[in-house]
């Protein structure tokens, strides 16, 4: 983005934050853990976002698939990309992670 169009937005006070528009991050799952709370945080063999840190909270629709996902991906030592709009807490423990929104199991 130019030095122009961030100063527009700046003008019109709207932020510029990377996650308000969306990223995405491709590599190899290097952690998996899951938590008794359900929810499955995760980190990427590529810098991430907010901790550095990914997290599929269990209230999240479809964790279960996405855990399924992760799993695979990383047992077969395929790259998994992540596509990311949000840095929020995890369920029920707070922090700073980058929220997962959809995961695109390549090749």
């Amino acid at each position: 983005m130019t030095r122009f169009w961030k100063g527009v937005l700046a003008v019109f006070g709207i932020g510029l934050c990377t996650a308000a528009f969306g990223a995405n991050f491709s590599g190899a799952v290097t952690m998996l853990e899951v938590w008794p709370s359900g929810n499955v945080a995760f980190t990427l063999a590529v810098p991430g976002p907010c901790n550095g840190q990914f997290i599929v909270n269990a209230s999240s629709a479809g964790a279960k698939n996405m855990y399924a996902a992760l799993l695979a991906a990383k047992e077969a030592g395929r790259t998994i990309r992540v596509s990311q709009t949000v840095c929020g807490p995890a369920d029920g423990y707070g922090g700073s992670y980058a929220v997962v929104d959809y995961l695109y199991p390549e090749d």
